[in-house]
């Protein structure tokens, strides 16, 4: 009987330890860190196959652009037609992307005290793109920061983010 309420109280005491350290994720579902490599993994599946309604649900609205005429706004339909129109450009001019790939080897993912926030460090961003059979690669480019916001239950690209707003985007 002893030894029966000795287990108990042991278990008890992991269970609340478990709990006040915030180790729960790990044992009931995924910690912020996965979900984040999770949400990239989507974000690359959707570049891959050149999904622009995906790409669009990636960000949170409304995305603040500096462009040569000033700051434009872009709300999330606005902001998919660009991305579709894109796309399309690429396959009436025959090219493909082949990979793309967001690395996060040597990152450092940092998610606030919330839960609500993250920010990613040093990533780096390859992509190939195939045009007449012939395969050209950029990167890896080094990405200083990419500020993440969690919408619910889904993390998204930061649109207050500084690195949208000074986009070398001509659009």
């Amino acid at each position: 009987m002893k030894r029966k309420g000795r287990f108990l109280s042991v278990a008890i005491l992991f269970l609340v330890t478990v709990l006040l350290t915030g180790c729960v994720g790990g044992l009931f579902g995924k910690s912020p860190e996965d979900q984040i490599r999770n949400f990239l993994k989507q974000v690359e599946t959707a570049m891959k196959k050149q999904d622009a309604q995906k790409l669009a649900n990636s960000f949170t609205y409304p995305i603040k652009m500096e462009t040569d005429r000033g700051v434009i706004e872009y709300e999330q339909d606005e902001f998919e037609h660009i991305i579709g129109a894109g796309f399309a450009t690429m396959k009436a001019e025959g090219a493909t992307i082949v990979d793309f790939k967001i690395d996060l080897a040597n990152a450092e993912i940092i998610v606030d005290k919330s839960g609500d926030s993250a920010v990613i460090k040093k990533a780096t961003l390859s992509i190939t793109v195939s045009l007449a059979g012939e395969e050209a690669t950029e990167g890896p480019i080094e990405i200083p920061e990419l500020e993440l916001k969690k919408v619910g239950k889904q993390w998204k690209f930061d649109s207050d983010a500084a690195w949208i707003l000074d986009s070398d985007f001509d659009l």
